[in-house]
Parts: C-alpha cells; sequence; structure tokens
C-alpha cells in the first residue's frame, strides 16, 4: 500500500498542519495519558454499541483540564478548515483521545451517517479529524495502525487506498464521508486524538 507523503495529501484535498502539536507536547500528551482509566470504543449509532469485529480501540478518559484545553485548540482551527476544505463548518464534537494497542483496528467506515433519520445524528458531521500523538520515530513508536483512505487519489476508485504519513504532532482533516480505515497495530502502541466538526447552523436550520 503507498504511504503518501503530507505534502501530496495536501494538494489532494486534504487539511494538513504538521504544527499543530510540539514534538515535545504530543509525546507528554502520550506519557500523561497512558496511564489514563480507559474504556473499549464504541461504533456510533443509535444504542452506543461495542463490537470488536469491526472496531478495536481504547477511549481516554481524560481529565477535564485536558479535555477542555485540546477541544479549544482544535477549535482555534476550524476557520483555517473551513478555507482550505471550502466547506462551512460549525462546532466540533468533544475529542476523544485513543489508545491502540497490538491487535487492535478500526475496519473500513464512514463518519458521517448516510441517512438523515440516523439516530446518532452524525449526518451532521462535515469534517473528521485526525491529530497523531505519535509515530514510528523513537523513542515512542507503533508499527501497522495506518490510517487509510480510498477515493483520494481517484475519487472514483473507493478500492484504491492510500496510506497518511503518521507523524507525532500533526493534525489531518478531510471529509467525513470519504471512506477509511485503520489497519491493525502490528507493534507498540498508537495514540491519536480525533473529532468532527459539524455543519454549520443557520437561523431557522432543522437539519436536513
Amino acid at each position: 500500500m503507498t504511504v503518501a507523503p503530507l505534502a501530496l495529501l495536501a494538494k489532494l484535498g486534504l487539511f494538513i498542519d504538521e504544527t499543530f502539536l510540539p514534538h515535545d507536547l504530543a509525546a507528554r500528551c502520550v506519557e500523561r495519558w497512558s496511564t489514563q482509566p480507559a474504556f473499549p470504543g464504541e461504533i456510533a449509532g443509535g444504542d452506543q454499541t461495542i463490537d470488536r469485529t469491526r472496531r478495536r480501540v481504547s477511549e481516554v478518559d481524560l481529565p477535564a483540564p485536558d479535555a477542555e484545553w485540546l477541544n479549544a485548540l482544535i477549535g482555534n482551527r476550524r476557520d483555517a478548515i473551513e478555507r482550505h476544505l471550502a466547506m462551512p463548518l460549525g462546532a466540533a464534537e468533544p475529542a476523544a483521545a485513543l489508545h491502540y494497542t497490538v491487535g487492535d483496528f478500526f475496519r473500513p467506515h464512514r463518519d458521517r451517517a448516510s441517512t438523515v433519520d440516523s439516530s446518532s445524528g452524525h449526518h451532521h458531521r462535515r469534517v473528521s479529524v485526525v491529530v497523531f500523538l505519535n509515530d514510528a520515530a523513537a523513542p515512542i513508536t507503533f508499527a501497522g495502525g495506518h490510517l487509510r483512505l480510498y477515493g483520494v487519489l481517484d475519487p472514483a476508485r473507493e478500492d484504491l487506498g492510500v496510506d497518511v504519513e503518521a507523524r507525532a504532532g500533526t493534525l489531518v482533516a478531510f471529509r467525513s464521508d470519504l471512506l477509511h480505515e485503520v489497519t491493525p497495530i502490528t507493534a507498540g502502541d498508537r495514540f491519536t486524538v480525533v473529532t468532527w466538526f459539524r455543519e454549520r447552523q443557520t437561523p431557522g436550520h432543522v437539519g436536513r
């Protein structure tokens, strides 16, 4: 599978911020959050369910100050993401810190629900955000666990995937209707932050 340089992905329409977090700060987040309580990641739906055949990952229970800081930092990138993707955006959902260990994965999926009657409300999602907290470089490493995007190189070829180059501290944003997955972790521990910007609400808006 092709690992795409971040510069190429930016040319193909993704929003890339390689300086979102300094490497030392990203490393401190990993060190701090690796000791926090965690719970199994759920599959988004009307009833939040755990399906370990589709998704296997732990979600870190972030301390309130960390969650507030993280949400504010991501929120500050909204305007830049909005301009790059040419898509009006509303507020982001609360960010989640994810910990993938060996064997963990997330099968191909879309973050935006395809039907407006979805009780999850995820049809309002417009942009997905992933922040890499570590990568394949020492001292904190992992292998496997690729963020694989489909239909980026050729929108007509959803069978053709491309792997995002993981770099600690980098933020990547893409359309929530884009098919993507996290391939199985083969070594180490992968830490990321994820969230989703929703559609911008207008006066009198009741959803679509």
